[in-house]
C-alpha cells in the first residue's frame, strides 16, 4: 500500500475526511502539522518518515519550499490551487453577507506564497470585478506589510488570504476573508495525484534496482550517466579500477573520475548522440581502455552507458619487473586443457569453475599425479585475479629450515648465508593474485601458524625484519593427504585447516573415472607423436588392458608411460602383448589379482614379479627413480638395512638401467653402516 504523508501550517484536515480518502483510495495517510521555521524539528520528521518508507510527501506553498531547501530524501509534491478552487473561494467572498458592502466589491486581491494557476483576464470578466494576484516571495513581516499597502494604494476592497497574514491586514484596516478548504474532492484529486506519482516512482526504482543488480553481477566496469553527466550507477567493478567506494563514485562528474575527459566533449555525447569508442586513457595507476555510447531519446537531452577494459595496472606491471619472471608466476593452463568425458571429471570442473567465480580460499584434495596444480591454475585463470601473479610452492619439495624464508621472505643478514640484498617470500610476491601451496600438509608448525595470520589479517612480516607488510591475495591449497586426520594426530593446526578449508574441491583418481585413461591416452600419444613425429595407436585388446592397470600415479604416470610408448614403439598399432610388456618393464605389473607378500605394501606387492631378494630391491629402486627412503618403506625395511643391502649385491655401483644411474651416482657417498 501507497504510504503518503500530508504536511500543513494552515489547512488541516478532519479524520474523517482522512479516512474516507484513505479507503476509497486504498492508501495509508499520514497527516502532520508543522511550523515551516523549525528546520530541525522538519528534518527529523522526515527521517522519521523514511524510515517508516513513506512514498511521497505532500505540502503547499512555504513547506513545500522547505522542503527543497533541506533536500528532502522522500519525494515531494505540492498541493496547488486549480482555477476549481479559486472560484470556490470567489464565491464564498461574494456571497458573505456579514461583510458590509459586499455588493459593492469591485476589486479583490488574492494574497498567496506561490502564483496561483489562473488567467486574471479571465476571471475578471466573468465576475465583473478586478482580480489580482499578489504572490509573496516569504512570510517576513516587512514583506507582507508592504505588499498589503501596494494592495490598499491600488483601492482593492477585500483580500482572500492566509491566516497568518490576516492578523497584518486586519491592523492596518484592509477587509480580509480566510476559510480553510476542506472539500475533500479538492484533497481527493492531490491524493490521488500523489499515489500515481508515487506509483510510478516505485516502479521506477524496481527498473533502477533491476537494472543495478544486473549491471552488478557483470565482470566488466560498467557505469551510467544522466542528462549532465553525473554518474548514476556503477557496479563494483569500476571502484575496484578506480580504487573509490561506490559512494564516492555516484553522482559525482565523470569528467571528475577522468580528467582527460572534459565537460564539452560529454555535453556532445548527451546531446548529439555522438559516441567514445576504444579510446585508450591513462588514470594515473592503470591504463584503461573507454566507451562511452548515449541513450537515445525524444528530447534535448540523453543519458549515456560508459564500459571499461582494464589494459594493465602499472603497480602490477612495477611489481612484477621486480620479480624475476618463472613459471611459478603466471598460470598456463585453463579448464580446456583438462581432458575428460567421465561424469566424476566434468562434476569436478563444473565445481571449479563456479569456485573460480569467488575469491575464497580453496583446498584441494587428491591423490598425486591427479592434476591439483592444473585445477589451481585453472581456477586463477578464470577469476577475477587473473591478471595477477599466479605463485606456486611445493611445501613438501623445500627443507622445513628454508620453507618459511621461501614463503614470507627476509631481509639482510636474517640468517647465515641471507642475501645482502634480502628476498620477498612468495606471499609478497603473489600480491593481488593467487598462491598456490602444494602439499600443504608437509608445512610445520611454525610456518602454520605464520600462515593463519595471514589468511586473518592479510599481513605478514619478512624473516627477521618487525616491518608489517600488506597483501591482497587468494590462497588455493592442496594435499594428498587427509588433514582431519593429521588435526587429530596435532600435525596440522586445527584452526588453519578450518581457514584453507572454506571451499573444497576433490579430484578423481584416473582408477574412477571410467574410460578417460583410454582418451587421455590417445590425448598423449597425439601430443608425444608430433614431437617425436610418430603416429601410435592402441588397438582394442591395448585399450582393455590400459583399463585393467589401476595407475596409482594417475595422469602423471599415465603421460610419462604414452612418451614411452612412443619412443620404443616399432610398429604403429600397439597390441594388448606389447603394451603389457612394457607396463612390466617400467612397473613390475603382473595383475590385480596377485597375491601378496609379506612386509610389502599391498599396492606393490602386486607389482612386483621377481623371487628372489636382489630383484625385488633392483624393482623397488626403479620404481622410486633411485629414492632410497621410499625403496626402504615400500620394502617394509630399515634405511640401514637396505644399504647393507645394496652393498651385499654391489647395487650401489652398478649401473642397473639409464634412469637409475644418474640417482645412484647423485646420492649421498656416506654409508650408514
Amino acid at each position: 500500500m501507497i504510504k503518503i504523508a500530508y504536511l500543513y501550517s494552515d489547512i488541516h484536515l478532519d479524520k474523517e475526511i482522512i479516512s474516507n480518502i484513505s479507503k476509497e483510495l486504498e492508501i495509508e495517510i499520514f497527516a502532520a502539522s508543522i511550523d515551516v521555521y523549525r528546520t530541525e524539528e522538519i528534518k527529523k520528521l522526515i527521517l522519521e518518515l523514511e524510515e517508516k518508507y513513506f512514498d511521497i510527501v505532500i505540502s503547499r506553498g512555504r513547506i513545500i519550499d522547505k522542503l527543497k531547501e533541506i533536500n528532502c530524501s522522500i519525494p515531494f509534491l505540492p498541493i496547488v490551487f486549480s482555477a476549481t478552487e479559486t472560484m470556490s473561494i470567489l464565491n464564498k467572498i461574494r456571497n458573505k453577507t456579514n461583510l458590509s458592502k459586499t455588493n459593492n466589491i469591485k476589486k479583490i486581491g488574492l494574497v498567496s506564497s506561490s502564483h496561483l494557476q489562473i488567467n486574471e483576464k479571465i476571471f475578471s470578466e466573468t465576475y465583473d470585478i478586478e482580480i489580482k494576484n499578489f504572490a509573496l516571495e516569504s512570510d517576513h513581516p516587512a514583506l507582507i506589510k508592504t505588499t498589503l499597502k501596494k494592495i490598499i494604494d491600488e483601492n482593492f476592497d477585500i483580500i482572500a488570504c492566509n491566516k497568518k497574514i490576516q492578523p497584518f491586514a486586519e491592523e492596518m484596516g484592509l477587509p480580509t476573508f480566510f476559510e480553510p478548504v476542506q472539500e475533500p474532492d479538492f484533497f481527493k484529486e492531490g491524493f490521488r495525484y500523489a499515489k500515481n506519482i508515487a506509483l510510478a516512482n516505485l516502479e521506477m526504482k524496481k527498473k533502477k534496482k533491476e537494472l543495478e543488480t544486473l549491471i552488478d553481477y557483470s565482470f566488466h566496469p560498467v557505469m551510467t550517466l544522466d542528462e549532465q553527466g553525473n554518474i548514476l550507477i556503477c557496479n563494483s567493478a569500476v571502484c575496484k579500477i578506480f580504487r573509490l567506494p561506490k559512494t564516492e563514485i555516484i553522482g559525482s562528474q565523470i569528467c571528475n573520475l577522468i580528467p582527460e575527459l572534459n565537460k564539452s566533449e560529454i555535453d556532445t555525447i548527451l546531446n548529439t548522440g555522438a559516441n567514445i569508442f576504444g579510446r585508450i586513457i591513462d588514470i594515473g595507476h592503470a591504463v584503461i581502455v573507454l566507451n562511452i555510447n548515449p541513450v537515445i531519446q525524444n528530447t534535448d537531452s540523453g543519458t549515456a552507458v560508459a564500459n571499461f577494459i582494464l589494459l594493465n595496472d602499472k603497480n602490477s606491471i612495477e611489481n612484477s619487473s621486480k620479480t624475476p619472471k618463472n613459471a611459478n608466476n603466471s598460470a598456463r593452463y585453463d579448464f580446456s586443457n583438462i581432458k575428460g568425458e567421465s561424469p566424476a571429471i566434468i562434476e569436478t570442473k563444473r565445481l571449479a569453475a563456479q569456485f573460480a567465480r569467488y575469491d575464497s580460499n580453496i583446498l584441494i584434495f587428491g591423490e598425486t599425479g591427479t592434476g591439483k596444480e592444473v585445477f589451481a591454475q585453472s581456477i586463477h585463470n578464470n577469476s577475477l585475479r587473473n591478471n595477477g601473479p599466479f605463485v606456486a610452492l611445493n611445501c613438501g619439495a623445500i627443507p622445513l629450515h628454508l620453507l618459511e624464508s621461501e614463503l614470507f621472505g627476509y631481509v639482510e643478514g636474517a640468517f647465515t648465508g641471507a642475501s645482502k640484498k634480502g628476498k620477498k617470500g612468495l606471499i609478497e610476491i603473489a600480491d593481488k593474485g593467487t598462491i598456490f601451496l602444494d602439499e600443504i600438509s608437509e608445512m610445520d608448525i611454525n610456518a602454520q601458524l605464520r600462515l593463519l595470520r595471514v589468511l586473518e589479517e592479510r599481513s605478514f612480516t619478512r624473516v627477521g625484519s618487525n616491518e608489517v607488510k600488506h597483501v591482497n591475495i587468494r590462497i588455493i591449497a592442496a594435499s594428498n593427504k587427509n588433514l582431519m586426520d593429521l588435526v587429530e594426530q596435532d600435525k596440522f593446526r586445527e584452526d588453519l585447516f578450518y581457514r584453507l578449508n572454506v571451499l573444497t574441491l576433490f579430484i578423481p583418481p584416473l582408477r574412477n573415472r571410467d574410460s578417460d585413461a583410454i582418451l587421455l591416452t590417445e590425448h598423449f600419444l597425439q601430443i608425444f607423436g608430433e614431437t617425436y613425429n610418430k603416429i601410435i595407436q592402441l588397438d582394442e585388446q591395448a585399450k582393455k588392458l590400459l583399463l585393467d592397470f589401476e595407475w596409482k600415479g594417475n595422469i602423471r604416470q599415465l603421460r610419462n608411460f604414452c612418451e614411452r610408448l612412443i619412443v620404443v614403439a616399432d610398429r604403429n598399432i600397439i597390441s594388448a602383448a606389447f603394451l603389457k610388456k612394457q607396463i612390466q618393464d617400467v612397473y613390475m605389473f603382473k595383475s590385480r589379482k596377485v597375491q601378496t607378500e609379506k612386509n610389502i605394501e599391498p599396492e606393490v606387492q602386486s607389482n612386483l614379479l621377481f623371487s628372489d631378494e636382489k630383484d625385488k630391491i633392483i624393482a623397488a629402486l626403479t620404481r622410486f627413480n633411485g629414492n632410497r627412503k621410499s625403496a626402504a618403506d615400500v620394502l617394509g625395511i630399515s634405511l640401514t638395512t637396505l644399504w647393507r643391502k645394496m652393498k651385499k649385491y654391489d647395487l650401489y655401483n652398478q649401473t642397473l638401467n639409464s634412469n637409475l644411474t644418474e640417482a645412484f651416482y647423485e646420492a649421498d657417498k656416506t654409508v650408514i653402516n
